[in-house]
């Protein structure tokens, strides 16, 4: 996919364990951190135009892109091993589950446990966008 100008905002976002920091691409200047309440490790990342949405385990952040204003932080259904954002949803999947959210609100959109089909790695995909497994 081809990046236009609106795409590319002045910030990197960067997950360091419990913490989200923008930096500058430009300078490096740190311009806002987020540190995390309780024990997370985020490591599941989409950076919109708008919005910053990280998540570790079953811990869901959602923060405003230019200012890392808090949206919302909610507990996941399942562990978010492999992660898609895409058209305002995110679908999650960890553990042989997989779980939808509305990206903007956080709210769960819908969860499936796929019962009899097993605990495995698994891989997300709409056309033109796929997360593949991640066994991390």
């Amino acid at each position: 996919m081809y990046r236009n100008a609106a795409m590319n905002g002045g910030l990197v976002i960067i997950t360091l364990g419990a913490g989200i920091v923008a930096m500058d691409r430009a300078t490096g200047t740190r311009v806002w951190h987020h540190k995390a309440n309780g024990f997370v490790i985020y490591g599941r990342l989409t950076v919109t135009p708008d919005l910053v949405i990280a998540s570790g385990g079953k811990t869901i952040t959602a923060l405003v892109y230019a200012t890392g204003a808090h949206i919302y932080t909610l507990e996941s259904p399942i562990h978010t091993g492999t992660w898609l954002y895409d058209s305002g949803q995110i679908f999650a999947s960890g553990q042989g589950e997989v779980a939808c959210f509305d990206a903007e609100t956080g709210k769960l959109l819908w969860h499936d446990r796929f019962p009899g089909l097993g605990h495995f790695s698994s891989a997300l995909g709409v056309p033109g966008n796929v997360a593949q497994v991640d066994h991390s």
